[in-house]
């Protein structure tokens, strides 16, 4: 009888099935060497009338096998094979179901100390890549079941100690020892001039690391602070690419006067580029696009920040500080072979366009129609403004310079004109930022360098910020007493932008749509 072969790969459960029809009590023949498992089953299929249902999962842990077999029956066979695979087979009438045995369950033990050999209660044990887990109890020791026997990673975790990863082979028990944890970042609080245990400051700071803030798109260091920092205020009063924004770490003052907060890179208090008078630092075409004294910073650079929000700022650093302080940390080498790493962002950014939810205003035949009905109500049109649309062809019509024929011409032309200013004055555009490092070092000497280019694009034509950086940073331990460090920080950035009084996206959106943007001539029609 010819025998007929069918799998079908089921997706929710990952079964694999193989079909055939038989009975439980068949017997086979075989002579097999180094054959997987689904050899195994295609081979009895050819004796027999079997249909297999199994998960691949169960046999993963399963190499070749050498199976020899004389007129045996398929359910002896299949339990000598894989007596020791913790499997059941079932089988029903034609079917035979393979799956995992009701009581296939580990149990792993132990107890877990300090190096001084002393228990330690309430240490969290889970298994990685779960939330599944125990705590041991006043005698350190814990049990947790597993969900096979397979080997598994144990993630031991107590305040205090270092965080500890097991892998249990099926050992009886475990014992554990944990080691105490040296004082990490966020325990510590840099001031600029000296690193405070948090636990001795009575300051009110707050500290980040840079692996939180980091946000893809984005390329100034305090555009990343925005929602981070409790009690610290942005505010930013332009879209565009590159723009500097405000930030208050103590509120505003109506008094005039630089508002910033002082920037400390490295323990060095940073200067703006530009010496801006105090009556202009609220013009939007000063300070807000020159940058400010941290702009030229490559983010990457930047292992972590502290913030001084209180008085306790100025007696480090005196006035200046009144308006607090952002100190950044920048990172250093390490200990070991050189390490290279690149970094790579880009970003998409899509004009703006009419169908846009957004973007609510008149197309030309609506804005024809406004015109008209101011025109009925004989609303006095200001002296000052551009006469044209409708108002304009009227103003011509009553100056005897078109006929009757030539206005209602020229209104019907303008009502369909549709002129899209945002197709004309902006574009999608790609941003990209590549950083390039390189750190390492011994117990003498360590090094970090790096160097950078970003090019943000603005979505207004020839609107764009490109900055280079470059950063080295040396550390040696000449004596056991003495440490000299050099720390080397260079950026070229460069800025193109529109006057305020000039600004494409105002112009796109306040422009009548019933103005067309060239002539008959081609040139522009104004």
């Amino acid at each position: 009888m010819m025998k007929l072969v069918v799998v079908i790969f089921l997706t929710l459960g990952g079964l694999s099935v193989s079909a055939h029809t038989s009975a439980q009590q068949q017997h086979v023949t075989l002579d097999l060497k180094e054959c997987t498992v689904m050899e195994l089953f295609q081979a009895i299929q050819q004796q027999t009338d079997l249909f297999f249902v199994y998960n691949h999962r169960n046999f993963e842990h399963i190499g070749k096998l050498n199976v020899q077999a004389k007129n045996e029956k398929v359910e002896v066979l299949l339990k000598r094979v894989f007596k020791d695979s913790k499997l059941d087979f079932v089988f029903n009438e034609q079917t035979v179901i393979i799956k995992p045995q009701e009581n296939n369950k580990a149990v792993v033990q132990g107890i877990i100390r300090d190096k001084d050999k002393s228990p330690l209660p309430g240490v969290t044990i889970i298994i990685k890549g779960t939330t599944t887990g125990v705590t041991s109890d006043k005698d350190g020791r814990f049990k947790l079941v597993l969900p096979s026997f397979r080997e598994t990673t144990l993630v031991f975790s107590f305040v205090g100690m270092k965080t500890r990863e097991i892998v249990w082979k099926g050992e009886p028990e475990l014992h554990i020892t944990m080691e105490e944890e040296a004082t990490q970042m966020d325990e510590v609080v840099i001031t600029g001039y000296q690193t405070v245990d948090r636990r001795k400051s009575t300051s009110s700071v707050t500290s980040v690391k840079m692996e939180d803030l980091n946000i893809p798109g984005v390329s100034s260091i305090d555009q990343m602070l925005q929602g981070q920092i409790p009690d610290l205020i942005f505010m930013s009063n332009s879209g565009e690419v590159g723009v500097v924004p405000k930030l208050r770490i103590r509120g505003t003052s109506t008094l005039i006067g630089n508002r910033e907060p002082l920037w400390v890179l490295d323990g060095i208090v940073m200067q703006d580029p530009v010496d801006v008078p105090a009556s202009d630092l609220n013009d939007p075409d000063y300070i807000n696009r020159i940058g400010n004294a941290i702009a030229g910073i490559n983010p990457q650079d930047i292992e972590r920040i502290d913030v001084l929000k209180d008085a306790a700022a100025t007696a480090l650093y005196g006035t200046r500080a009144a308006n607090g302080v952002i100190v950044v940390t920048t990172k250093k080498g390490r200990i070991g072979r050189p390490i290279v790493n690149y970094n790579l962002t880009t970003t998409f950014r899509q004009r703006p366009s009419y169908n846009d939810r957004a973007i609510n205003v008149m197309n030309s035949r609506e804005r024809m129609q406004f015109s008209r009905e101011l025109v009925a109500q004989h609303y006095p049109f200001p002296d000052d403004i551009n006469m044209v649309s409708y108002e304009g062809l009227l103003n011509q019509l009553y100056n005897h310079e078109l006929t009757d024929e030539q206005f209602e011409k020229e209104v019907e032309r303008l009502s369909v004109i549709n002129t899209d200013w945002f197709d004309l004055l902006t574009k999608n555009s790609v941003s990209h930022s590549h950083t390039i490092s390189i750190s390492g070092g011994s117990s003498e000497a360590t090094y970090y360098a790096s160097i950078g280019y970003t090019r943000d694009n603005d979505v207004v034509w020839d609107s764009n910020n490109e900055r280079y950086t470059a950063t080295m940073k040396m550390n040696t331990n000449l004596t056991s007493w003495f440490n000299a460090s050099l720390n080397v920080n260079g950026n070229v950035s460069t800025r193109q932008y529109y006057q305020q009084e000039l600004s494409p996206m105002d112009y796109a959106y306040k422009t009548t749509r019933a103005l067309p943007a060239y002539d008959e001539n081609g040139e522009y029609f104004y």
